[in-house]
């Protein structure tokens, strides 16, 4: 979830690229849990609309 934050941290700041980039390790990650599962939705949000 921290990579998530963070991803969101940089697209309130304009960093949009490193937001994706912090998307997409967020959907590298396979970690098995309920917070893992809400980041990862939340990034495939994010990449797809890219």
């Amino acid at each position: 979830m921290n990579l998530a934050l963070l991803a969101e941290s940089y697209e309130r700041t304009g960093d949009e690229s490193k937001a994706m980039d912090y998307h997409r390790k967020v959907l590298a990650i396979n970690f098995h849990n309920p917070t893992n599962a809400f980041a990862r939705s939340l990034a495939k949000k994010k990449v797809a609309a890219r």
